[in-house]
C-alpha cells in the first residue's frame, strides 16, 4: 500500500465537527450520554431525542385521513417509520408530549394545532425534527397530565427552540388566570415574567440583563437553534402549579410561532449543573 498523504492545512477537528454536523440524527440512539441520567430531578421533560435510560416512545402522533393516532420513538421519527405511517400527503399532528423523567406529567393535545410531519415529509430545522407550534391555539387545547406541579421557589427552566416569529416573543409570562413557560407574543413588551421573582435569563448561555419582551426577543436569533436557560425561578404562585404550558401559544388574538424541540423544567434550583446541563444539550443539537 502506497503511503498516505495528509495535506498541510488537514484540520482533524473541524473534519469531526463537520461529519458530527453532517448526522443529523447523531444522538437519537443516546451516543452522547443521557441527560437525565447525568442531572435526574426534572419536574417534567419533553424532546425528540432520548433523555433518560429505559424511556421508549416519546410522541403520540394522529394522522389526518383517518385520525388513527400511534406513539412512536426518537429512533422511530427520524428512520421514516413516522413519515410512512403518516402517508404520503398526510399530515401528523402531535396528540401527547410523553414526561421522560417518569412522573407521568404528559403533555396532551385536544386539537390538531402542532405539526411534526407536513403534507408527508418530516418537519426538519437545521437537520433536526422539530414540533412546529403555530400560536393559535388557546388554552382549552393543552394540558398536562394532573397538573405541571410545579411548585418551587428556586427552580430552572431549560429549552431548545428555534423562533420563526416575526412578532416579539417572551418567555416566561402569562396572563391574569395561565402561566406560559416558554415563547409568546403580548402587545405589551415590559415585565417578561409573571409571580415569579426576578429569574435570570440566558441565551445560549449569555445573561440577559435587564431583560424586557422586546429584549428578549432581539436575544434569540430567528432560523438558529437556541438553548434558552432560566434560573431562580419562584413556581410558588398557584397559576404555575395549575396551568403553567410549555412553549408558544397565543393569548387573546397574539401569537408566537415556534419550532419546539426540547423542554426541561426542574422543580430545583439547577444553578450548579447550569453549565453541565447546557453542554449536553448543545452537543446534542449542535448549538455553538
Amino acid at each position: 500500500m502506497g503511503e498516505i498523504v495528509i495535506p498541510a492545512k488537514f484540520n482533524a477537528h473541524k473534519i469531526y465537527k463537520k461529519m458530527m454536523f453532517l448526522n443529523p440524527y447523531r444522538d437519537v440512539g443516546g451516543s452522547t450520554p443521557l441527560l437525565l441520567d447525568l442531572y435526574p430531578g426534572a419536574q417534567f421533560a419533553y424532546s425528540l431525542q432520548y433523555l433518560k435510560t429505559g424511556v421508549v416512545n416519546v410522541l403520540r402522533v394522529v394522522r389526518t385521513n383517518d385520525s388513527t393516532e400511534r406513539d412512536f420513538t426518537p429512533i422511530e421519527i427520524t428512520n421514516g417509520t413516522l413519515v410512512s405511517w403518516v402517508g404520503a400527503g398526510n399530515n401528523g399532528f402531535v396528540k401527547t408530549e410523553y414526561d421522560q423523567n417518569g412522573n407521568g406529567r404528559h403533555l396532551n393535545f385536544s386539537g390538531l394545532t402542532n405539526k411534526i410531519v407536513n403534507n408527508g415529509a418530516l418537519l426538519l430545522d437545521n437537520g433536526m425534527p422539530y414540533i412546529e407550534y403555530t400560536g393559535d391555539s388557546i388554552s382549552a387545547d393543552y394540558s398536562i397530565t394532573g397538573g405541571s406541579g410545579l411548585n418551587a421557589d428556586n427552580a430552572s427552566v431549560f429549552c431548545t427552540y428555534n423562533s420563526n416569529s416575526n412578532d416579539n416573543g417572551s418567555i416566561l409570562t402569562g396572563s391574569s388566570t395561565v402561566a406560559y413557560l416558554g415563547i409568546m407574543h403580548n402587545g405589551n413588551k415590559f415585565s417578561p415574567h409573571l409571580n415569579s421573582g426576578n429569574p435570570l435569563y440566558f441565551a445560549d448561555g449569555l445573561n440577559i440583563t435587564a431583560p424586557t419582551r422586546a429584549k428578549l426577543y432581539t436575544n434569540y436569533v430567528k432560523n438558529k437553534d437556541v438553548l434558552s436557560t432560566i434560573l431562580n425561578i419562584n413556581f410558588t404562585d398557584l397559576r404555575w402549579s395549575n396551568t403553567a404550558i410549555p412553549f408558544a401559544y397565543a393569548q387573546t388574538l397574539f401569537s408566537a410561532p415556534c419550532k419546539s424541540k426540547e423542554f426541561i423544567v426542574y422543580n430545583s434550583d439547577q444553578t450548579a449543573n447550569k453549565e453541565g446541563i447546557e453542554a449536553n444539550i448543545k452537543t446534542r443539537y449542535g448549538i455553538v
